[in-house]
């Protein structure tokens, strides 16, 4: 496949600097020679971020700003890449990126699924949050709920059936609530069972996959460098399963990965697990 590599180095949506030198660290550590193993990085762009202090005036939208410029740009990045039959793989950096990933996929097309695969469900909006943090609200806003400046991003909108969550388990009331009235599916780890994951492909035939992967989806013992740790995660070789069940579906037209902070790792363990599972899923090995 041909992969337009975006690079979004944001610490905006999740206030906690770091996490935006994921996308240079992963770069340094082998990540692009492991793109193009089989595959070709057709473009590798970088998303130019406002530098400011300045978290605005509202606490419950903390850089409200700066984060609906960079997703602007970043929805049309890879609504064109979509477009031209292109790969989008989208690294960061914080989850407020997925406002524009999610927005330039359903602009490619309005049926397009959501595999969230995480330890949270971002489905807060700015009457929900309980922190004014970003990166926990881009499901809400594809759902056309929440502020109608992140709302604004968005050309098409999602229906609650295209959205799965898997291994979430880090949920405010709010969240909680939001999800029972909508009947999202959702998964945690303990309840997590492929057969569920394989329905609702099943279910919904014939469109496209847009997959986030959030490294904090893993336990917080195995991944230390992420922002918002959670324990009762998934192991190492659950998502690399997960991971492979999608590969193999050959469904997924666009990945995000994102919440890996470097300045948080131990040992480099949370990059080499972020590398294995990016490994896993660009790059099928042949098993003798």
């Amino acid at each position: 496949m041909k992969i337009d590599l975006i690079s979004v180095p944001v610490f905006y949506g999740a206030n906690k600097a770091g996490v935006e030198k994921g996308p240079q660290t992963l770069l340094q550590n082998g990540l692009t020679q492991l793109l193009n193993k089989n595959h070709l990085i057709d473009s590798s762009q970088l998303i130019e971020v406002l530098n400011t202090n300045d978290m605005g005036n509202d606490p419950t939208l903390k850089y409200l700003k700066q984060i609906l410029n960079y997703n602007e740009n970043l929805s049309q990045l890879v609504y064109e890449s979509l477009n031209s039959g292109n790969f989008p793989f989208t690294i960061g950096g914080d989850h407020s990126l997925a406002l524009g990933t999610l927005s330039g996929a359903l602009k490619a097309n309005p049926d397009t699924l959501v595999i969230w695969i995480d330890a949270h469900t971002d489905i807060n909006t700015h009457l929900t949050t309980p922190s004014g943090h970003i990166h926990g609200m881009p499901i809400a806003s594809a759902l056309n709920l929440g502020h109608p400046l992140l709302r604004s991003l968005f050309t098409n909108y999602i229906e609650p059936h295209q959205i799965l969550y898997i291994g979430v388990r880090s949920i405010d009331d709010g969240e909680i609530k939001l999800i029972n009235e909508l009947n999202i599916q959702y998964m945690t780890p303990q309840t997590f069972k492929m057969e569920r994951l394989d329905s609702f492909l099943k279910d919904n035939p014939n469109v496209p996959v847009h997959c986030d992967l959030d490294i904090d989806v893993l336990d917080a013992s195995l991944v230390p460098g992420t922002s918002t740790p959670v324990s009762d995660g998934f192991s190492i070789n659950e998502v690399v399963s997960i991971v492979e069940y999608l590969r193999d579906t050959n469904r997924v037209t666009s990945l995000d990965f994102v919440e890996f902070n470097p300045d948080y790792d131990q040992d480099n363990l949370t990059l080499n697990t972020s590398l294995l599972l990016l490994n896993t899923f660009f790059n099928k090995e042949n098993k003798t």
